[in-house]
């Protein structure tokens, strides 16, 4: 069983990210929690305790219609429940994790249309940064294909979080075709022809490019992916191929889902 949460604001965008995981999850092993942060008003004395409540019936009647919509269209199987909090998304998906057994986040990388989120949603950014789980990030597209090709992109000679990441992997409808990719910049000169991954090798690919963003776009261009797994250390930079100060820039150039792992 693996346990999905899907975070939405009810934009567009938030619904396409939770419908695209529900299709590609096996439904007879997986449960979803649909997931609103209410962010509390700026009030005075008793009228903020009314108004925050309002504000989580709202939200409670919105997730149970969008409920209802998803089993419509994805049938009984679908096993999903809703929750409303109030608290930033970022510091009270740590807690969610914890109580109901997360072991997948999924978020669209573009959130409401505001300059600030424009690149990528800032939500999506912050629970990328500070999630223990693994983020499947989905980019704001009106058309994604099933998950059948995965590249996971890394330097190491052994597979970072190899049972997340074969957790992940497992419960997708379709079995993948799996392979590992290594840009060779100034920096990486060697890699090895395969990795393991829980008993199966996996063939690995290089790319000769300056940076390894580069490689990784030459690849993308090049190749069908469907899924492109990347790894990151945590409240530091984005292991391997991102950096705090271009993580925004890498996300909007991405045109394919990304499943982001934190690093060892």
């Amino acid at each position: 069983m693996i346990n999905i949460l899907c975070p939405t604001d009810f934009s567009e965008n938030a619904k396409k990210a939770c419908e695209f995981a529900i299709r590609q999850f096996d439904l007879t092993n997986a449960h979803f929690t649909l997931y609103h942060a209410v962010i509390q008003p700026r009030s005075y004395g008793g009228m903020l305790v009314k108004i925050t409540d309002i504000m989580l019936s709202d939200a409670q009647e919105r997730l149970q219609a969008e409920i209802v919509e998803l089993k419509v269209k994805f049938g009984d199987e679908l096993k999903i429940k809703c929750l409303a909090k109030v608290g930033y998304l970022d510091q009270i998906i740590p807690l969610i994790i914890r109580r109901e057994l997360i072991d997948l986040i999924v978020m669209g990388t573009k959130g409401a249309s505001t300059l600030a989120t424009k690149v990528l949603g800032s939500n999506a950014e912050q629970v990328i940064r500070k999630s223990n789980k693994p983020v499947l990030a989905i980019p704001n597209l009106s058309a994604l294909r099933d998950i059948k090709n995965v590249v996971i992109a890394t330097e190491r000679e052994e597979m970072p979080k190899a049972a997340a990441v074969e957790h992940v992997l497992n419960s997708l409808k379709e079995q993948v075709d799996a392979s590992v990719l290594t840009i060779f910049t100034e920096n990486t000169t060697k890699a090895p022809k395969s990795i393991a991954l829980h008993g199966r090798f996996l063939p690995v690919h290089i790319e000769h490019a300056p940076k390894a963003m580069m490689g990784i776009r030459k690849y993308l261009e090049e190749n069908q992916v469907d899924l492109l797994v990347v790894f990151h250390l945590q409240k530091t930079r984005l292991d391997y191929i991102f950096s705090q100060s271009t993580t925004k820039k890498i996300f909007a150039a991405m045109d394919v889902p990304m499943l982001v792992l934190p690093g060892a």
